[in-house]
């Protein structure tokens, strides 16, 4: 999976303004065991698709998670 983590750094240098790259690869982050780095990713796709419920939802779970550890 660092491969894939590998293209989506690539995605957003690419394209930084992309809301879904910003999601997905925040969900991959979590995946790897990366979640500190989860957080700015999923705040970004928040930001750039405010529209997209599934893009708060999980920037709040995380953020309710950070306050737990």
């Amino acid at each position: 999976m660092t491969l894939a983590a590998s293209h989506m750094e690539e995605a957003l240098r690419l394209q930084p303004n992309d809301g879904e790259f910003h999601f997905n690869y925040a969900s991959l982050l979590q995946r790897l065991g990366r979640g500190d780095e989860a957080g700015p990713q999923y705040e970004a796709a928040a930001r750039l698709l405010p529209d997209l419920p599934e893009a708060h939802y999980n920037h709040a779970l995380f953020l309710a998670q950070e306050e737990k550890e």
